[in-house]
């Protein structure tokens, strides 16, 4: 009767026993689900990609003062560059891309804390950048494709022009003027030169990434595995008066290799992605949100940005009456650990590049 009793009490146990464990089980699976959906809802709302902002009202500047006559002058210049710009067809804006003096007029201060790379500084200062974004938004993936692949081919055979006329292999016996390439100020307008070349090229990775345009992915990766003039630079074949700016200055130094890879990461939906051979979600799984902030592209009109003299030295303030586009970067303390976290999610190895800024 007693053995029958104990029998009895352990059956009742173990039924008892798991019916909690299906609970803790149940309760555990059910934290899990509303923890994923949690993160996922996270993730989607840091990650919007490119986000475009509709025109604001102009703010208002106090007239009480005469304004400067610098700053009048300085105004003249951008109004006119924007009228300029207001003209050009999407070729004309293309063509006119490598004139080397749009990075570096009329914006760009180098110590400015917000902007923590210079050569992305360059890219996202010209207006003419900005309006090449503007044409491209809307038309379609197949017709932005059509613009970006011509003009990246364009720059990069300038690039490797230039770099071809001081291969030793090649027989180069240097020339009076022939270093005029690697100059900036006193530039002709239109004439090819080392930095407008490159700045143009990080200008077709930047906007193919803030578009989004799958296609340009796989030139882009292959370019970014075998960068132009690496080879002969490994080959010593390269003239040693220009090494040096060759290694610290290359065409796609891996900062900026980092940030087209993080603005692909925010643009391309999973179906393009895994079509076009990029892992999105490997790359976003390596970015915290405190290591990225929104970065505001003002549209080509914009007569005052953050990186004009305008906005600099005059205190004007920042022009949105014309609309902007956001969309993120990783910030100036996490800049190096986001840049080596997301090339390697990519496959983009660090270790054996050059110009690493």
């Amino acid at each position: 009767m007693a053995d029958n009793s104990r029998s009895s009490t352990r059956k009742r146990f173990s039924i008892w026993r798991a019916g909690l464990l299906a609970l803790c089980a149940a309760i555990a699976a059910f934290a899990l689900s509303a923890l994923t959906a949690s993160n996922a809802e996270d993730g989607a709302s840091l990650w919007t990609g490119l986000v475009e902002t509709a025109p604001q009202p102009a703010e208002t500047v106090d007239a009480s003062e005469a304004p400067d006559e610098g700053q009048v002058a300085n105004q003249a210049q951008v109004d006119a560059l924007i009228a300029v710009l207001e003209k050009e067809s999407i070729q004309e804006s293309f063509e006119k891309l490598g004139f080397v003096d749009g990075f570096f007029w009329p914006g760009f201060i180098s110590d400015d804390p917000l902007y923590p790379h210079e050569d992305r500084n360059r890219v996202l200062s010209n207006r003419r950048v900005a309006k090449i974004l503007d044409d491209l938004h809307d038309l379609s993936a197949d017709a932005q494709y059509y613009w970006l692949k011509r003009y990246f081919d364009y720059y990069m055979s300038q690039y490797n022009a230039i770099i071809a006329k001081f291969d030793l292999s090649g027989g180069y016996t240097p020339a009076l003027g022939d270093r005029d390439v690697f100059v900036i100020g006193g530039a002709e307008a239109g004439k090819p030169t080392y930095d407008g070349a490159r700045y143009a090229l990080q200008s077709m990775v930047f906007v193919s990434g803030m578009l989004g345009n799958s296609a340009m992915w796989p030139h882009i990766k292959a370019t970014f595995l075998s960068p132009p003039a690496k080879t002969a630079l490994d080959k010593g074949t390269i003239h040693p008066d220009i090494v040096d700016t060759l290694r610290l200055s290359p065409a796609f130094p891996a900062n900026i290799q980092a940030d087209t890879v993080l603005l692909y990461a925010q643009t391309l939906d999973s179906d393009a992605a895994r079509a076009s051979g990029f892992a999105r979600d490997t790359v976003l799984a390596q970015v915290a949100p405190e290591n990225v902030y929104d970065f505001e592209i003002m549209k080509y009109k914009s007569r005052a940005t953050r990186f004009d003299v305008a906005y600099e030295v005059f205190g004007l303030p920042v022009d949105r009456s014309h609309g902007s586009y956001t969309i993120k970067f990783s910030t100036r303390k996490a800049a190096r650990q986001v840049r080596d976290a997301v090339l390697e999610a990519a496959g983009i190895p660090t270790e054996s590049q050059t110009g690493n800024r």
